[in-house]
């Protein structure tokens, strides 16, 4: 009995030990193969980046017979960010590279209002709050509160069809 559990263990050792060789190999091959790949594709950037100076408004149009517009802005995106940090290690890097599969954007991710939007909010804002300032609501004509109500339409327009 002691046989059967000593040979049991033994084929068990041999079966670890083939498999760890074989992944071994198998990660070995996986990575010449990636360097291989990361170098194609860092100078398929180069290239483009280098063409992209000689015809900078027509490079999408040139090359469209060779890869897709947003192809040829992920390759020059590839050489401008190369030259910074290690391909390797990052993420977006391998993902134009095709070595990671490319991140799904979520479609609920938060909007975030545009410059002029923002721009215009807080221009308001401050403006508004340095004449209260200077002279409170409670001092103000019929007329500008008046005037003040109208010019608060589109703002209420926006809030309506923001809550719809």
């Amino acid at each position: 009995m002691a046989n059967k559990h000593t040979e049991s263990r033994e084929n068990l050792i041999q079966a670890i030990r083939a498999s760890h060789a074989k992944a071994e190999h198998d990660v070995a091959w996986a990575r010449r193969a990636m360097d291989k790949a990361i170098a194609s594709k860092l100078e398929t950037a180069a290239l483009t980046e280098t063409y992209s100076r000689k015809a900078k408004h027509t490079i999408c149009h040139d090359l469209r017979g060779i890869m897709s517009g947003e192809e040829v802005k992920d390759h020059m995106c590839l050489h401008r960010i190369s030259k910074r940090r290690a391909l390797k290690s990052d993420k977006r890097q391998l993902s134009i590279v095709g070595l990671l599969d490319k991140s799904v954007r979520n479609v609920a991710t938060k909007v975030q209002p545009s410059k002029t939007v923002s721009t215009i909010m807080t221009k308001t804002s401050k403006e508004l709050t340095k004449k209260l300032r200077q002279r409170p609501v409670t001092a103000w004509t019929v007329e500008e509160k008046e005037n003040f109500k109208r010019s608060l339409a589109p703002y209420l327009q926006i809030l309506k069809e923001s809550q719809e």
